[in-house]
């Protein structure tokens, strides 16, 4: 496990699973983040909600409805500069393009997460996130 060590930020943002409450800033290699959305008439993809929760147990806790859909990404994701930096990208594009909405809700969900990762975020990228940023992306 890679041992995170954030910028000096003046407040630094806990994330908590929303399952347990557990802080998942220092091990977020055993954490998802889990994106519920459903379609809308015009089949636009809405993002109801952004979840950081733990791996396993609590991941399984949260159950969606039967109209609604859920994706996941590592939370460890967003602590790569590279990939921090595509999720924005890629989360700008769909709302630019028009074939993504966040309801109120989930836009508040997700910067807060942004802004809680971003201390460990705000670094060089090391050889090993270069490499997976890579493999995942070219």
């Amino acid at each position: 496990m890679t041992n995170y060590k954030p910028n000096n930020f003046d407040n630094e943002t806990k994330i908590r699973c929303a399952c347990c409450g557990k802080i998942l800033n220092e091990r977020p290699g055993m954490a998802n983040v889990k994106m519920v959305y459903h379609f809308r008439e015009d089949g636009t993809k809405e993002y109801v909600s952004v979840t950081p929760v733990c791996k396993g147990i609590c991941d399984e806790r949260m159950q969606v409805s039967h109209d609604m859909y859920d994706g996941w990404f590592d939370l460890e994701d967003l602590y790569s500069p590279l990939i921090y930096m595509d999720k924005v990208l890629s989360i700008m594009s769909g709302m630019q393009r028009g074939t993504a909405r966040f309801t109120y809700d989930a836009m508040q969900a997700m910067k807060d997460l942004l802004y809680a990762t971003a201390p460990y975020v705000f670094r060089d990228a090391t050889d090993k996130e270069k490499a997976e940023y890579n493999r995942l992306f070219r």
